[in-house]
């Protein structure tokens, strides 16, 4: 199994929880696994902000996304 340098696995829950976010990653929302959003804003309280394009122009945008909500895409 391909886990992302900045990434662990939580043993507990079973699931890969993103650790070192920057700016340009390309993460899942927990809700929303079909989607790949990319990591628009780092926030001073440790939040996100993520957005991904729907049917070729519609801008899907999350602000204050917490790191517990965020998955690595696996290459």
């Amino acid at each position: 199994m391909f886990m992302p340098e900045y990434s662990y696995k939580n043993q507990e829950t079973d699931v890969n929880i993103m650790t070192d976010i920057k700016i340009g990653h390309q993460v899942k929302l927990a809700q929303f696994e079909h989607y790949i959003f990319t990591v628009t804003a780092v926030h001073q309280d440790g939040s996100f902000t993520v957005e991904t394009i729907l049917d070729g122009e519609q801008i899907l945008s999350y602000q204050n996304v917490v790191q517990e909500m965020l998955r690595p895409v696996k290459l």
